[in-house]
């Protein structure tokens, strides 16, 4: 009875206090779409449900099910044991006691405050003016309302929305302050206590037809059948080198799962309606939570190793095997117990977040919304996280640094607060923070949370943090909202700010938005990935070391400038992809998060072995420390919602996945190397699903792209988390461009590119499982780095610089534009399920990359990109190979070529590769070798007079032939279809130059399927000049 007591108290508090909560403590609470009643309806006056900490009123039939629901759950469990029995009957008592509060206070004028309703629009408006523009549109996100506009048009939408569902509450006579008692809310409640209860009556039947409603919507959503699972299965015998976890041996029944688990359902595989049942007992228990101005929930208490994964148990009932992938891959049959442990401790996690902090949604939260510098009122509150810290201070410009005037408190979980007069600290005014260790030793660090940096004012080589509260004036006004996902296919724009001018300086994102977007959006791309955008002390690790995970590079602007750089990316059309870097950190110690509070852990892994990665020579996080997941899954929300970021490129998924972290190993030994655990990190695994799941969660309704660099083809890295797998869209395919790269080099010695044989190419580019979902590219960004060049200079060397006239016939200059057009067009047709390029290889940038550095005197000439050699007006081939670019991209649009092509002949001896697309619309005929062919037959589907649509060898794109080209005529012999490479009919193209690729086009109003012909004659030798055919 002593949590029903602190439960009921926490309902009284969220209902007589909801609006000081709202607009002290919950700013950033209102950001969020758990802000919200019962109903799914937003409200803005003080009558919305507390927070996921507190508990929410509910209507009484609602009240009458969940009771009901839960008693039937804990019976189940009484004959297995006792103290769980009498747990639950502890848990209905405090229900029971709770609703009665609840109750009372919406009947009880004592309890609830009445207000006028223009009274408390009236005061809505007046509160409103005090939140800042940024909060005001993640309200209105959160609300669905539309986001473009100055505040004043915000908070009168805002308003209006609010005015709107006060009249819609009103006219179906209900009480202004309870929750929406809906019919259908009711019927759900309703099938989730009987679906709950025929899941406890019964064993489970392995048919479908007797799973639960979700179970079936998960078989629909993933394809396989979810039935309920066994209970989990032991962890492989494998040695573990997790050392820290917990063992709960002791099962907790489903009555104990947390209301995430509804959320996540369709991601996790978890039962919602056994979760539904417990919504009530579960939150109705309130975690102690330390005294913070922010009513969040707490971070977990720990020692600077962090607290480990505990192993608590989730019951068969409400959770999914896990192992989907193994029944979907035969050769991961052997591996299914390994991935059903994997399963379950994402699961564990699942509910340990649901439990302790409120779900994935707050947790994710409850980092930078809390933590950092933010202002409050009159006050500034600094919120850190160092456990292993004597004293920590605030110092900067506004105290002239003493380490002594701003000392903060700290609470049990190692949490410490200071607080600083708003009239002292200033938005842009620098700040460090000082903490003396348990040693004695003081130190000054960057905030870990902080939101922009800039060089040390004495020119020492190090930042300072800064503090960014920029005033509304400042603040950037959203003007287009994210694209819709509608059926286009992911192309990647692959692009790094500093190096994005000809200039030879650092380029800055404003400069990006003027002259790249364009360009990109009308080449045809649909997405842009931007590198390096979070802070990096060293500019020349291409943003890969990072130093502040939360403050945009200073380089290259303010926060503004990005999100204006995003806003004009949506404006385009196109989404906003981020590289993010969640493998490891830099080792910084001034400027960065290493030895953050004087110990070696921190957000890093305490074992020397697994702490840090020796080639990189960089940190490695510790995936199993709560704070850990706190500050990088809170850094995923922050770019999401703050920055408009549609997705993600997570940066060294290899190293992530494995205790080794990819260093020095060949992935050689067999599929066992990916289960094991002595090799593979789970703890990091768990952390890609919650990523994963968090992301989708967050965009709900638009690409919510993620895409993980992983060179150890990881099985199942592109798999639904709720089958086993990872949850990332897609992976990188990093062998091809590894391939072709070695292809181009030892070309350029040969006089007819025999490295790229047609059986290579389609070997290359057709190896992948069939249930991953790769990303094919050319180059990225890796094979131009220093020791690296652009596939065109691999291709063409020395020659680049004196051959790449628009006239030139230099032999090496005509292969390497033709094998440049004609691989990157293979391979956006037969390499993935998307297609990326890097900025400028599009073109056929030459040279390489070399960052600013002093082997190099500190020179930008290799760290920019020369867009005036594509200018048409400049007189070059590479106007051409962007122009072919495009093309192949229009075309990709028209006819959903990515992943949807099939190779239909490989013929090295006259190096032809055929592949059709378009349900055998399109047919593309590729010569690999360096000889004419003609009068080649190639196999078709469809029978009828086919149009050239696209040839690589065309002036326009930096091809040699002149003129248009003409048709190609499906040939017939003997009144019949000639078959030929396994297809009913034929068709017979007459001229294929070198290293090149054509394209024809199915003319759908000749299309046949039988024509009483025996030949055709041709009365113009000119094949160019389309000439005149008569059929016979």
């Amino acid at each position: 009875m002593v949590a029903a007591a602190a439960a009921a108290h926490s309902v009284s508090h969220a209902a007589s206090h909801a609006r000081h909560y709202r607009l002290v403590g919950a700013a950033a609470a209102a950001k969020r779409k758990n802000n919200r009643n019962q109903s799914g309806r937003p409200s803005l006056l003080g009558r919305c449900a507390p927070s996921a900490n507190n508990v929410s009123s509910a209507n009484a039939s609602s009240t009458t099910t969940t009771t009901t629901t839960t008693t039937t759950t804990s019976t189940s469990y009484e004959e297995e044991d006792p103290l769980l029995a009498e747990i639950a009957e502890l848990e209905a008592a405090a229900t029971s006691a709770i609703q009665e509060l609840e109750q009372a206070a919406v009947t009880s004028p004592e309890n609830m405050e009445e207000e006028d309703d223009e009274e408390d629009i009236s005061a809505l408006a007046e509160e409103l003016e005090n939140f800042k523009l940024a909060d005001l549109r993640n309200i209105a996100r959160s609300y669905g309302i539309k986001l473009t506009g100055n505040k004043s048009e915000l908070i009168e939408r805002i308003v209006a929305f609010t005015e709107q569902q006060e009249q819609e509450d009103d006219e179906e006579g209900q009480d202004d302050d309870d929750d929406d008692d809906d019919v259908d809310d009711d019927l759900v409640a309703a099938a989730i206590a009987e679906a709950d209860a025929a899941v406890l009556a019964q064993e489970p039947s392995p048919s479908l037809e007797h799973t639960t409603p979700l179970f079936k919507f998960m078989g629909a959503f993933t394809g396989v059948d979810v039935v309920p699972a066994p209970p989990p299965p032991p962890p492989p015998s494998q040695p573990q080198p997790q050392a820290g976890k917990k063992d709960d041996a002791t099962p907790s029944p489903s009555s104990h799962l947390p209301p995430l688990f509804k959320f996540m359902g369709a991601f996790t595989g978890v039962d919602s309606t056994s979760a539904s049942a417990s919504a009530a007992s579960s939150s109705q228990q309130p975690t102690p939570q330390p005294q913070h101005e922010f009513p969040t929930s707490s971070p977990s208490a720990s020692s600077s190793s962090g607290v480990r994964f505990e192993q608590v148990h989730v019951d068969a009932s409400v959770q999914t095997s896990g192992d989907g992938i193994a029944r979907m891959q035969m050769e991961l049959g052997p591996y299914s117990d390994a991935l059903k442990h994997r399963h379950h401790l994402y699961c564990s996690m699942v509910h340990t977040l649901s439990t302790d902090e409120g779900g994935l949604d707050t947790f994710s939260a409850s980092g930078y919304e809390r933590f950092g510098l933010h202002q409050v009122g009159e006050v500034v509150l600094y919120t850190e996280w160092a456990p292993r810290a004597q004293q920590l201070s605030l110092v900067g410009d506004f105290n002239d640094w003493d380490e002594q005037a701003n000392v903060g408190e700290v609470d049990s979980f190692g949490v410490w607060t200071v607080r600083v007069p708003a009239s002292q600290l200033k938005h842009g005014m620098r700040v460090r923070t000082c903490i003396e260790t348990q040693e004695g030793e003081r130190f000054t660090r960057i905030p870990a949370y902080v939101r922009a940096t800039a060089p040390e004012a004495t020119g020492k080589p190090y930042l300072d943090g800064i503090f960014y509260n920029p005033p509304a004036e400042e603040e950037y006004v959203w003007q287009n909202e994210r694209p819709a996902r509608d059926g286009r296919r992911l192309k990647i724009y692959e692009a790094h700010i500093g190096m994005s001018g000809e200039e030879a300086k650092v380029s800055t994102f404003k400069e990006f938005k003027e002259k790249v977007v364009p360009q990109v959006a009308k080449l045809g791309y649909t997405a842009i990935q931007i590198m390096g955008v979070a802070e990096h002390a060293l500019y020349a690790s291409f943003g890969y070391q990072v130093t502040s995970f939360f403050a945009p590079s200073h380089r290259f602007g303010t926060p503004e400038d990005l999100k204006e750089l995003v806003d004009s990316i949506h404006g385009h059309g196109m989404v906003a992809m981020l590289d993010v870097v969640h493998a490891h950190a830099s080792s910084n110690t001034q400027d960065g998060l290493n030895m953050f509070d004087g110990s070696d852990a921190h957000y890093f892994h305490p074992d020397p072995q697994r702490g840090y990665h020796s080639d990189w020579g960089t940190r490695v996080f510790d995936y199993g420390n709560r704070e850990t997941l706190r500050f990088l899954l809170s850094n995923l929300r922050y770019w999401v919602q703050e920055f408009g970021f549609d997705g993600f490129r997570f940066d060294g998924v290899t190293s992530m996945l494995y205790h080794h972290h990819g260093i020095r190993w060949s992935f050689l030994g067999g599929t066992s190397e990916y289960f094991d655990s002595h090799w593979a990190n789970e703890e990091a695994i768990v952390y890609m699903k919650l990523a994963n799941t968090l992301v989708r969660s967050l965009l709900p309704d638009s690409w919510s792209i993620t895409v993980c660099e992983d060179v150890s083809a990881f099985p199942g890295s592109t798999g639904a988390v709720a089958t086993g797998g990872l949850g990332f869209d897609y992976r990188l395919a990093m062998h091809i461009p590894d391939e072709f790269m070695s292809f181009a080099k030892a070309t350029y010695e040969m006089d007819d590119g025999a490295q790229f044989h047609p059986s290579r190419v389609a070997g290359t580019l057709l190896n992948r499982r069939a249930r991953d979902a790769t990303v094919a590219y050319v180059e990225s960004h890796d094979q131009a780095m220093v020791g690296g060049q652009s596939f065109m200079f691999a291709l063409v060397d020395l020659h680049m610089y004196d051959g790449m006239n628009i006239d030139s016939e230099n032999r090496f200059v005509y292969r390497g534009c033709g094998l440049h057009k004609t691989i990157r067009f293979a391979t956006l047709c037969l390499g993935g399920d998307a297609y990326m390029t890097f900025m400028g290889n599009e073109f056929g940038h030459p040279e390489w990359i070399d960052f600013p550095s002093e082997a190099n005197g500190q020179s930008h000439e290799k760290a920019r990109r020369q867009w005036s050699l594509r200018d048409p007006s400049a007189g070059l081939k590479y106007a051409g190979l962007e122009a072919w670019d495009g093309a192949m991209l229009d075309l990709e649009t028209e006819f959903a070529l990515l992943g949807r092509c099939t190779v239909t002949r490989v013929d090295d001896e006259t190096g032809l590769l055929v592949w059709e697309a378009g349900n055998g619309e399109l047919v593309c005929v590729a010569n690999l070798k360096g000889a004419h062919l003609y009068d080649a037959r190639v196999g078709v589907q469809r029978f009828g007079e086919y149009n050239m649509r696209l040839d690589s060898d065309a002036p326009g794109f930096a091809g040699s032939r002149e003129g248009e080209y003409g048709r190609a005529f499906a040939s017939v012999h003997s009144d019949a279809h000639i078959p030929w490479d396994g297809q009913d009919c034929s068709l017979t193209v007459h001229d294929i130059p070198p290293w090149s690729v054509q394209v024809f086009k199915l003319d759908p109003d000749t299309e046949r399927s039988f024509i009483p012909v025996t030949h055709y004659e041709h009365h113009d030798d000119s094949w160019a000049s389309g000439g005149d055919y008569d059929y016979i």
